[in-house]
């Protein structure tokens, strides 16, 4: 009996240590998100398209520039294709 209390006590705080940590990221995320929204919009206000920018910057940061060059010459391929 007292294994099984001191087994749920042991659960019972990793429980609340996790939820503790997800707490904490979730509240950077949000703060991230807001630093994200004000980056844009500095970029917007001096003529930039934050929408590019930000998939760019997503890219880079995924390590995946090149599917999005490809992904480019892939569109540019098909607006040419019917623009003719």
């Amino acid at each position: 009996m007292q294994d099984q209390e001191n087994t749920q006590e042991k659960q019972h705080q990793t429980q609340q240590e996790i939820v503790a940590k997800l707490t904490k990221l979730y509240c950077q995320q949000d703060s991230i998100g807001e630093e994200i929204k004000e980056i844009k919009k500095e970029a917007k206000a001096v003529g930039y398209k934050p929408a590019l920018l930000a998939k760019v910057a997503k890219a880079m940061a995924n390590a995946k520039t090149s599917e999005l060059l490809q992904q480019s010459e892939e569109l540019q391929s098909i607006i040419e294709e019917v623009r003719s």
